[in-house]
């Protein structure tokens, strides 16, 4: 399934039954807005009560981005350590076509970029932001915690991926994926298996599959496998192992399911 997103929605950051979001306006203006809603996978309702915030970010990439020029209005306001540290906060990203100059937005609400690459004031162990040296930055462009395009449905054209830094399992980063037609209409594709990518997901495309890995601990992993199937254009489950523990030897086996329409077939155990 993929639902539509028209090219005036603004997309939201998520906080618990408030949400703050972040509008460009005309003449570089900025506000957050406090919203009330309601929100079904990439769908929503909302009522908004203005509120001026002067703590935003501008980050422009330096570089052209599969046809793009990227600029990010970013409020920044978490520090993470996670082998380098990151800074993290919900960004608007706004997308600009070089090619025809057209223009749309999506939200990243766990944005991160590398602490070291920033002009803020950190305390003494880098821990939390205290101020900001510039509100207008220039980067060289980098995946992690941003976004990047990547071809996941196996059209031989790259969908547009909002990584959420540190939202996925095990400090991953959890995958939005949005596809985009000429137009620029844009798509969020929410059904599985891209409702479930992150950092760890598992590509081949010789064969065309998806393998999601949801890591549960010792003996508690599963590992799902989707197939394209170019009549409909539809991932279907095909494979699906699952570790459990074994009393009997004190190991961790892993059993492997084929799924077959409204059953499953147990094909090894190891």
């Amino acid at each position: 399934m993929k639902t539509q997103i028209k090219k005036t929605t603004v997309k939201l950051f998520e906080s618990n039954n408030q949400i703050l979001i972040l509008a460009k306006k005309w003449q570089k203006t900025f506000y957050f807005l406090l919203i009330t809603m309601i929100m079904l996978s990439c769908e929503k309702k909302q009522t908004i009560e203005k509120v001026e915030d002067n703590n935003i970010v501008t980050v422009e990439f330096n570089s052209t981005i599969n046809g793009y020029k990227v600029k990010a209005y970013w409020k920044p306001d978490k520090v993470i350590r996670m082998g380098n540290s990151y800074v993290t906060g919900p960004a608007i990203l706004e997308f600009t076509k070089i090619k025809n100059n057209s223009t749309f937005t999506l939200t990243n609400n766990h944005f991160g970029l590398k602490n070291i690459n920033l002009p803020f004031i950190f305390n003494s162990d880098s821990t939390k932001i205290q101020g900001l040296k510039q509100k207008h930055i220039k980067l060289t462009y980098q995946k992690d915690g941003t976004f990047f395009f990547k071809d996941v449905n196996f059209d031989n054209k790259p969908e547009l991926i909002i990584s959420e830094f540190g939202k996925g399992q095990r400090g991953l980063s959890q995958w939005r994926v949005y596809e985009m037609d000429d137009y620029i209409d844009i798509y969020c594709l929410d059904s599985a298996p891209y409702n479930m990518l992150d950092d760890s997901s598992d590509f081949n495309y010789d064969n065309q599959t998806i393998t999601i890995n949801n890591f549960g601990g010792a003996c508690g992993s599963t590992y799902d496998t989707y197939k394209y199937n170019s009549s409909d254009h539809k991932c279907v489950l095909i494979q699906s192992s699952r570790e459990e523990y074994d009393g009997s030897t004190d190991k961790c086996i892993t059993q492997t399911f084929e799924i077959i329409p409204q059953s499953e077939q147990l094909i090894s155990s190891k």
